[in-house]
């Protein structure tokens, strides 16, 4: 058996850092990319998109196909197509979504449905 809770396009984050986490912030899980739907001041329970079309900062050398899956580059702050960031040391990427539109080389944003 099941309740529901809430419909889930915006759930309820605790800010457990010490800086407040702004408006549109990227916050990443364990294995999902969520957006900030507030400011979210620290130790404060916030709401937190969990779905939903964003455009997001991306790497500009590359080019992402629709429907490609992207992910998130923490060290860099950019949407990526690439699982994992580094030459030596694998750092994995974090799972954004999916790119809901063609994004050409040299474009600093992209659109990403998470």
């Amino acid at each position: 058996m099941a309740q529901f809770i809430q419909k889930g396009d915006i759930v309820d984050y605790t800010n457990s850092g010490e800086a407040a986490i702004e408006y549109g912030q990227l916050i990443v899980g364990k294995d999902k990319v969520f957006v900030a739907a507030e400011e979210i001041a620290p130790g404060a329970t916030g709401g937190v998109h969990a779905s939903g079309v964003f455009e997001i900062a991306a790497e500009a050398t590359a080019a992402f196909a629709f429907g490609q899956k992207i992910y998130y580059d923490a060290t860099n702050k950019v949407a990526t197509a690439t699982a994992e960031t580094g030459s030596t040391t694998k750092t994995p990427n974090a799972y954004i979504g999916i790119a809901v539109e063609a994004k050409a080389e040299k474009t600093a944003t992209a659109k990403i449905k998470l």
